[in-house]
């Protein structure tokens, strides 16, 4: 059986898949849109959509940004550790109410590092 060899331009086609999410020194850059907003709708949105209990909604970026909700500011850009948004679901015992998804498993030490990364990266909406 014989396999076609790739194409030059298949080749150099696939590193541009990824360009688009990494940062300059080529370090991965978290996504909103394909890593963390995943997240939010199977783990959060069934409380925290539109209209949603503390008053916090994730179901877009924008409504995440803002600030509209029963507690503190939930996120604090480039400052994963002091946002409560971060703290809620990366520790047992986060300083405002218990931990998230309430009554549920935790996230995955991935998707919280994601959340966390993106926090630290500035939470921007890409």
């Amino acid at each position: 059986m014989k396999f076609a060899k790739p194409t030059r331009m298949v080749l150099l086609s696939i590193p541009l898949m990824f360009a688009s999410r990494c940062e300059p020194s080529g370090g991965y850059k978290v996504s909103f849109a394909h890593d963390i907003q995943p997240i939010f709708t199977t783990k959060c949105n069934d409380c925290h959509g539109p209209g949603g209990s503390a008053n916090l909604d994730l179901s877009s970026h924008a409504a995440l940004m803002s600030g509209e909700n029963n507690n503190p500011p939930v996120l604090i850009r480039y400052d994963a550790e002091h946002s409560l948004l971060y703290e809620k679901v990366a520790r047992a015992y986060p300083s405002i109410g218990v931990r998230m998804p309430l009554g549920r498993t935790p996230l995955s030490s991935a998707q919280i590092e994601l959340i966390g990364d993106w926090i630290t990266e500035g939470a921007l909406d890409n």
